[in-house]
C-alpha cells in the first residue's frame, strides 16, 4: 500500500475567464460545486429544475460583494436535450461564452422513497435519464 501523501494538497487553479454549469446546482453537493467554482472565479450557471427561489438565493449569495456577475439561475429539465440547449446558450448569454467546465449534480430520484422502500424497479429514472449536451464543446 502506498504512503499517505505528505504536506498540503496543491493549490486549486483560478478559473478566471471559465464559465461552469452545474447542473442540480443549488441544493445539495451541487451547491457546494457552483460555490466553489465561484470562488475560484469562474462564472457559475446555477442549474435548477424546479425550486427558483434556492438557486436565484445561491446566485444573489456568490455576486454578493462582487463588481460583476458571478453567477445566474436557470431553469432547466437536463432530460430534455433542447432545454440542455438553453442552459448553454444562457451561459453564453450571461458570461460571453459556452460553458468550459460541465458538472452534472441533478438528481432524479425522489426523496419520499429513500429507505428501506427504494427498490431498482420504482426508480428507474436515474439509470435511464441521460443528461443531454450539445456536442462538441468548445
Amino acid at each position: 500500500m502506498a504512503a499517505a501523501a505528505t504536506g498540503s494538497p496543491a493549490p486549486l487553479p483560478a478559473l478566471d475567464g471559465r464559465v461552469a454549469l452545474v447542473t442540480g446546482g443549488s441544493r445539495g453537493i451541487g451547491r457546494e460545486v457552483s460555490s466553489q467554482l465561484a470562488a475560484l472565479g469562474a462564472g457559475v450557471v446555477i442549474n435548477y429544475a424546479s425550486d427558483s427561489a434556492k438557486a436565484s438565493a445561491l446566485a444573489a449569495e456568490l455576486n454578493a460583494g462582487t463588481a460583476s456577475s458571478r453567477a445566474v439561475a436557470a431553469q432547466a429539465d437536463v432530460s430534455d436535450p433542447s432545454a440542455v440547449r438553453t442552459l448553454f446558450d444562457r451561459a453564453e448569454e450571461a458570461f460571453g461564452s459556452p460553458p468550459h467546465i460541465v458538472v452534472a449534480c441533478a438528481g432524479l430520484l425522489n426523496p419520499k422513497r429513500i429507505g428501506f422502500r427504494l427498490t431498482a424497479a420504482a426508480t428507474p429514472a436515474p439509470a435511464s435519464t441521460p443528461l443531454y449536451m450539445p456536442s462538441p464543446l468548445r
